[in-house]
């Protein structure tokens, strides 16, 4: 058989002080958590993430649309925009 070495691991004594909790407060972990399930609701709920979207895109289609569609009034006489002379 042939004959295998190996090597100890050395074992590391860290002394209390130098080691940081990687942990969140519970504060913290709740504040996430709050966080995650609101997401999670909006996210994959029909009822409440799909319609809010609807109604934002829809509020945002009038925006854009009554922008586009807006012609500015320019002041009249007798039909035709003042400044632009007679008939045609």
């Amino acid at each position: 058989m042939d004959k295998v070495a190996t090597i100890q691991p050395s074992r590391v004594k860290i002394h209390k002080s130098q080691y940081t909790d990687p942990r969140s407060s519970a504060e913290e972990q709740a504040r996430i958590v709050a966080i995650l399930d609101k997401f999670d609701t909006l996210t994959s709920s029909i009822t409440e993430g799909l319609p809010h979207e609807i109604e934002l895109r829809q509020q945002q289609y009038e925006y854009y649309r009554d922008l586009l569609l807006s012609f500015p009034q320019f002041p009249s006489s007798g039909g035709v925009p003042v400044g632009w002379g007679g008939a045609l």
